[in-house]
């Protein structure tokens, strides 16, 4: 979280992070406990699910974060409204919108490879769930607050499942096989390498003893 790309990349995470972390150090009951445990929260489980889903693409910078704290705008204006002056909540609500919108639109309209867009999704999915469970701590017990410890208790839910799913997968599937390997690489002859490479996994023998049962020459 640390590594950036140049100037614009490690501007635009700290831009937006300062942004959405004053909201928390303002808004939130909180605060900064709340802004520390989402953010290195998100950066970890984003990391994770970009791992699992691309794991032969590097991974740099802090946007599993930033996107974490985005879900948390979320979550904090649905549950914390009530905190929140009129225009602030009206500029926070703007805000996350017109950058949800950008980035469906890059998503499906201008993709760009370079982009952890995995990272981001795991990064907002883990703010918004542990958001939602942690400010049930903040809350008054009331029957006016019923269906905000709900919505609470299907965060913490949701998280729960995220976390198990995302290490499960990782420590079952992680590293992966030689025959991935082969796939991955996408040159001209990864038809008959990954051939070779399946074998070699399933078969528990080595390329040369299995070269010859099949139609490889390389």
């Amino acid at each position: 979280q640390f590594i950036h790309e140049g100037l614009s990349h490690i501007g635009g995470n700290t831009v937006a992070a300062l942004l959405y972390g004053s909201v928390f150090e303002c808004y939130h009951p909180l605060g900064h406990v709340v802004f520390l445990m989402v953010y290195e929260s998100s950066v970890l489980f984003g990391a994770l699910g970009h791992s699992l889903l691309w794991p032969y693409k590097g991974l740099i910078g802090c946007s599993p974060g930033v996107y974490g704290l985005t879900g948390s705008g979320w979550a904090l204006m649905i549950v914390h409204w009530n905190l929140m002056d009129p225009m602030s909540s009206l500029t926070l609500f703007i805000s996350l919108s017109i950058q949800m919108i950008g980035d469906l639109i890059f998503y499906f309209f201008l993709y760009n490879s370079n982009l952890g867009y995995s990272s981001h999704f795991f990064g907002f999915c883990t703010g918004f769930t542990l958001t939602l469970f942690l400010s049930v701590f903040s809350l008054e017990w009331d029957r006016k607050n019923l269906w905000k410890f709900v919505l609470g208790g299907l965060g913490g839910a949701a998280m729960v499942l995220e976390m198990v799913y995302l290490f499960v997968s990782f420590f079952h599937s992680w590293p992966p096989s030689p025959y991935k390997t082969a796939l991955a690489r996408n040159n001209e002859n990864t038809g008959c390498c990954s051939q070779l490479l399946r074998l070699t996994v399933t078969t528990n023998h080595s390329i040369s003893q299995l070269r010859d049962s099949t139609y490889c020459d390389g």
